[in-house]
């Protein structure tokens, strides 16, 4: 299902692939940093905010649990709170550049802290295999 964007003034990317999770975080392709994308429902990281987020999706899990050393990921907000596997249609354009600090291990749902950075215009740049271009300012 694919969702409308309620904002013309910000555009929904084009890409309505499912995420996928597995991309391991700071690989570069072709010269651009790759950096993985964790969607969340009713929750906004603002740049410079410390936030403690609950990752309760097992793709979600997996992405943190594939973090290694680099812990930088973009949070991105759903445009749907509702849908339970997101397409990068259905997360807002911009999301914020982090860095996660702690992961409490707990049966599920699992507690995450992270700080946001700054913000990224990533989610409008989400490709199929669920990474992004972080750079830029």
């Amino acid at each position: 299902m694919q969702s409308q964007n309620p904002d013309p003034q910000n555009p929904a990317p084009q890409n309505t692939a499912p995420l996928n999770l597995k991309t391991p975080a700071n690989k570069t392709e072709g010269g651009v940093r790759l950096i993985p994308v964790l969607p969340v429902r009713d929750t906004v990281l603002f740049p410079h905010a410390v936030l403690p987020l609950t990752v309760g999706r097992e793709s979600s899990i997996q992405l943190i649990e594939s973090l290694g050393e680099e812990r930088t990921i973009i949070v991105a907000a759903q445009l749907d709170p509702k849908l339970d596997t997101p397409r990068p249609g259905d997360l807002h354009a911009v999301g914020t550049l982090a860095t996660v600090h702690k992961v409490v291990r707990m049966p599920k749902p699992e507690p995450i802290r992270v700080h946001g950075g700054r913000g990224a215009g990533a989610a409008g740049q989400v490709r199929a295999d669920r990474a992004v271009h972080g750079g830029g300012g």
